[in-house]
């Protein structure tokens, strides 16, 4: 048995985690999916949740080297969730794998009861409608702001182009800027135009690989609520990557904490900070000391510190 303890308040973290590495991440994967999966069915009305993405069971390989390993989430329609890890834990392969770009060696993806990809077939990614917005903008240079953000709705009537481009810009906050080119605005801008672009096709997903990586702090700070903002506004689900947590609990819903391979907790925001499912997920998303405890009832274990007690059963 560990217990965190730090600037959060005390966790326990599963008792299971005491028996080695691999069974533990096994064993609190399992769990911390079952209970999400519970308390996510039912929205605050009471009726069932539509799930915009689902992931079961999901293995991802470069040759004969695994990469993503047993990943499972689901993303409930209209709701904002973050894969957040350290770089080099497979969270941008993930990405791609859902936007079509890698087959998965196991398991399944899919987007409202519809399987996307498998071991089998794969969906080529431009018959998904999911938007792509990535790490460097990747604006077309040679085209101005409205012309870029019409490049994926070329096939409505001009009319409905200029509308769709329209209301994207003022919802983005720059109605004045369509005939500028992307190297006549700043970063932010360019950001919001690259957004506007990836919306104007009103995608059923939107997927975002580190879209503010690129900004200084302070840009940051103003931005990623802007973009939650947009995104809520719009009703459009998303799947944003990041390796900054204070980035992943400004605009996500729900939090998927990744390291080498595996989602070692996908949940709430506030409960992946209040009750980490892992040891990796306690250190890696507020600062804290992990310290041995021993269970010495259903709700309570022993510490140097004295005794601990849980408002839920200690499993």
């Amino acid at each position: 048995m560990i217990v965190a303890v730090g600037l959060l308040p005390v966790i326990l973290l599963s008792r299971s985690i005491a028996r080695g590495k691999n069974n533990a991440c096994t064993e609190n994967l399992i769990c911390c999916h079952a209970v999400c999966c519970k308390e996510m069915t039912m929205n605050a009305q009471g009726t069932s949740l539509t799930y915009q993405l689902e992931l079961k069971d999901l293995d991802l390989a470069y040759g004969n080297k695994t990469v993503v390993h047993n990943a499972c989430l689901q993303l409930p329609a209209g709701q904002i969730g973050c894969l957040l890890g350290p770089s080099g834990c497979g969270k941008s392969t993930l990405l791609r794998a859902i936007a079509g770009f890698e087959k998965p060696v196991k398991g399944s993806i899919s987007t409202v009861s519809n399987t996307i990809s498998d071991a089998n077939t794969v969906l080529p990614p431009e018959l998904r409608n999911i938007g792509m917005v990535f790490q460097d903008v990747a604006l077309f240079p040679h085209l101005s702001v409205a012309d870029n953000i019409r490049f994926g709705i070329r096939d409505l009537d001009t009319v409905q182009q200029q509308q769709r481009i329209s209301e994207l810009l003022e919802l983005i906050g720059l109605p004045e800027y369509a005939t500028r080119y992307p190297h006549e605005l700043s970063g932010g801008q360019q950001q919001r135009i690259a957004l506007a672009r990836a919306l104007a096709p009103k995608p059923d997903l939107l997927l975002m690989d580190e879209p503010f990586s690129g900004l200084d702090a302070k840009l940051r700070e103003t931005l990623v609520p802007e973009v939650r903002r947009i995104l809520k506004q719009e009703g459009i689900s998303a799947l944003v990557v990041s390796h900054d947590q204070s980035e992943a609990f400004s605009i996500a819903d729900l939090i998927g904490v990744m390291n080498e391979g595996e989602i070692h907790q996908w949940d709430l925001a506030k409960k992946v900070y209040q009750r980490p499912a892992t040891p990796f997920v306690a250190q890696f998303v507020g600062q804290g000391n992990l310290i041995n405890a021993t269970v010495s009832c259903e709700h309570c274990v022993d510490t140097v510190l004295g005794k601990v007690r849980s408002p839920a059963p200690i499993r």
